[in-house]
């Protein structure tokens, strides 16, 4: 839904023959623009609009922030609380190329998969790069569950959340870990 409404709007899509995880999926991104900022989002998205998009870029635009990062609310309840419990997850963000080169550098991007996020987060954090939250009203997305049934939705969601623990573990020493809880 997400690439349609990209290209409908007229922009570059780039679609993947295989599927190698969300890091290799945002570092493909990467390549193919020069740009000094990325925004990355979630290719389920439901209800997204120009201004929703204009929302995440606009502190950059604006230089009131060096990062963004976009949280569902007012959409549904399980992605809302979601985006509550755990917000650091969201895959709607706008970040410095530096840092996903940064990123590229340190980290293997195929074992980190769907811990993209948390890597991105905690090198955020670690240069101290301001990130604005933006309230994305009226914007959800679709669960793994919608999209490949209950049975097959959850043993992909316990796998995603698998490869997001063991990122964790990877890109964050403890003394981290107590300082990203505060942030939330």
């Amino acid at each position: 839904m997400t690439a349609q409404v990209a290209r409908q709007r007229g922009a570059h899509v780039l679609e993947l023959e295989t599927n190698a995880g969300k890091a290799n999926a945002m570092l493909e991104g990467m390549k193919q623009s020069a740009a000094p900022y990325l925004l990355y989002m979630d290719a389920d998205l439901v209800g997204l609009t120009d201004g929703h998009v204009r929302a995440l870029v606009e502190p950059i635009l604006d230089n009131t922030a060096q990062s963004t990062l976009g949280l569902f609310s007012k959409g549904r309840l399980g992605t809302d609380l979601a985006h509550k419990v755990a917000p650091t997850l969201s895959g709607q963000r706008v970040v410095p190329r530096w840092l996903m080169e940064e990123l590229m550098e340190h980290y293997n991007m195929a074992e980190l998969r769907y811990g993209v996020e948390t890597a991105i987060t905690h090198l955020l954090h670690w240069h101290h790069i301001h990130t604005e939250k933006v309230s994305l009203e009226h914007m959800t997305q679709r669960t793994k569950e919608e999209k490949n049934g209950k049975r097959r939705g959850i043993s992909m969601r316990l796998r995603m959340y698998k490869q997001v623990a063991i990122a964790f573990m990877m890109t964050v020493p403890i003394r981290h870990m107590i300082q990203m809880w505060r942030m939330r």
